[in-house]
């Protein structure tokens, strides 16, 4: 928006300056038949330097603009009720791939109720609390929902993305031991119905910045250190013993294969994931997450109402805005949570 504010305004200053050049050529041609020809060249110089900067700054505003919707991700920012801008237009499309999230889908670029009640009942089927304001829980499980989707390599939000993510677990890390670690894995079925157990671990502010590097002590100064990783019996910060051993960390990364389904998983809860400081250093934990069954697991034997609402929604509003999210014609309170809120 404000590139647009500066284009706009360099614009109208070019143009002032062509008109002023103008009069002022008119002018002297009327007094001096000969004219000031090397005044109006000068002026002319400057205006067609000035085009070349208008033209040079707009090509790299473009390039910049095709680089964000290459990556595709949230921006580092907390998202709520009058927000407005592309990641709100990028949280909406990414929400209304699934019906029952986001029934009206509309893409307005507005963060107003029906954005904020899609994005609670996003929050509510993660497990976490539904506030509906995007912070930095919700901005990390949606960024890895579109890089694990292909998003992020194609530019564009895959139809369904969310719906196709519904049966995927997702566990949050929590620092062990002041190792600063933070991040998610991911649980998911493979087409030969067999889980698939990614982990990604940053340090810090560093999470998702895209390389998924550790930096700091946690990982011992080398990417090439590996973190042993399972699944263990109980819940975090003290789980039990080893229930299926997984490909360790290494550079914030691992990935495994696993013999039994995530419905087999869910059957043997109370289930978490627990990294290790290294081998021989078994003891040490540096990052633990509890598996459990979110909402999005349950039936959705709702979804045709869903999808009528969404139809009879279109034809009661329209398309043009997001039918009462931005002027008050959905009921509900449009004031934001207090500075006491946790936003997820």
């Amino acid at each position: 928006m404000n590139m647009k504010k500066n284009l706009t305004a360099t614009l109208a200053i070019a143009s002032l300056m062509f008109m002023s050049g103008a009069s002022i050529a008119s002018a002297e041609s009327t007094t001096t038949p000969t004219g000031d020809i090397a005044t109006l060249q000068a002026k002319v110089e400057m205006l067609m330097k000035l085009i070349e900067s208008l033209k040079a700054s707009i090509a790299s505003q473009k390039t910049t603009m095709t680089a964000m919707r290459g990556d595709l991700q949230l921006a580092k920012r907390q998202l709520h009720l009058g927000d407005s801008g592309d990641d709100v237009k990028v949280l909406q499309e990414t929400l209304a791939t699934d019906p029952a999230i986001y029934p009206e889908g509309l893409i307005t670029g507005k963060f107003g109720p029906l954005t904020a009640k899609a994005v609670k009942r996003f929050q509510e089927k993660q497990g976490l609390e539904g506030v509906g304001e995007v912070g930095p829980k919700t901005r990390e499980i949606l960024n890895r929902f579109l890089m694990e989707g292909g998003a992020g390599k194609s530019g564009k939000i895959p139809e369904g993305l969310l719906r196709n993510m519904e049966n995927t677990l997702v566990v949050h890390f929590s620092a062990q031991n002041n190792s600063g670690l933070k991040g998610m894995a991911m649980i998911k079925d493979n087409a030969d119905g067999k889980a698939v157990v990614r982990i990604r671990l940053e340090h810090g502010d560093d999470m998702m910045k895209g390389d998924n590097h550790l930096s700091g002590d946690a990982m011992m100064a080398t990417g090439t250190m590996s973190q042993p990783a399972h699944i263990h019996v109980g819940s975090c910060p003290t789980p039990g013993a080893v229930k299926y051993p997984l490909s360790s960390v290494v550079d914030g990364k691992s990935e495994t294969v696993l013999t039994v389904s995530t419905k087999d998983i869910l059957a043997g809860l109370p289930l978490s994931i627990n990294v290790h400081k290294s081998a021989d250093e078994i003891g040490v934990y540096l990052a633990c997450g509890d598996i459990t069954a979110p909402a999005m697991m349950k039936s959705r034997e709702h979804e045709g109402s869903m999808m009528m609402k969404r139809e009879e929604h279109k034809n009661e509003h329209g398309m043009k805005r997001e039918g009462g999210d931005e002027h008050g014609m959905m009921m509900g309170s449009t004031t934001a949570p207090s500075a006491t809120t946790t936003v997820n």
